[in-house]
């Protein structure tokens, strides 16, 4: 039983290294005779459609120097003529794809299997903040016929207001 399992998995090594080879071949020989292939000028938006990615990345890639890109003042677009770079750059877009598979693959694999637990949410430490600061207003009354008068600190723990309803003179104490 094990040395089948063992056989069975030589296989799939062996077939797995031969498509790797025979992909990278292909890209190799793409990316060498690709100014032998055709001149077509794509612009950015039809590259990304083209390459099933968003335009904002073919954008970065020109940025980076990744593409060869030049501004179209008359179309007001990147226009990116065919060639070793856009080779280049879909074998990598393709490589991304496929690594993004595998990897959604394995965690698939490890969540039905239960090796994969949810993330927990972090636990952050309640602070608790002790207010300090003293009241500078004195409130009376609710919503609309709320009214407030100003409060006149003398020392530390000791101030004085007045009432804003009636006027009466009051001390306010703070602990």
């Amino acid at each position: 039983m094990g040395l089948r399992k063992a056989q069975q998995n030589k296989v799939v090594r062996s077939a797995t290294k031969v498509l790797r080879a025979r992909w990278l071949d292909s890209t190799i020989y793409i990316a060498l005779n690709a100014s032998e292939v055709t001149f077509m000028a794509l612009t950015a938006n039809a590259l990304a459609r083209r390459l099933n990615c968003a335009w904002v990345t073919i954008k970065r890639a020109i940025k980076r120097g990744e593409l060869k890109g030049v501004w179209d003042e008359a179309r007001r677009e990147w226009v990116i003529e065919e060639g070793r770079e856009l080779a280049f750059f879909r074998a990598r877009l393709d490589y991304l794809r496929r690594v993004r598979c595998e990897r959604a693959e394995r965690m698939r694999t490890l969540w039905k299997v239960g090796r994969l637990k949810p993330r927990r949410k972090r636990q952050v430490q309640a602070v608790i903040v002790e207010r300090v600061k003293r009241p500078s207003w004195l409130a009376v009354g609710q919503g609309i016929g709320t009214r407030t008068a100003p409060i006149v600190w003398r020392s530390a723990q000791e101030g004085e207001s007045h009432c804003p309803a009636c006027g009466m003179a009051l001390k306010v104490l703070w602990r």
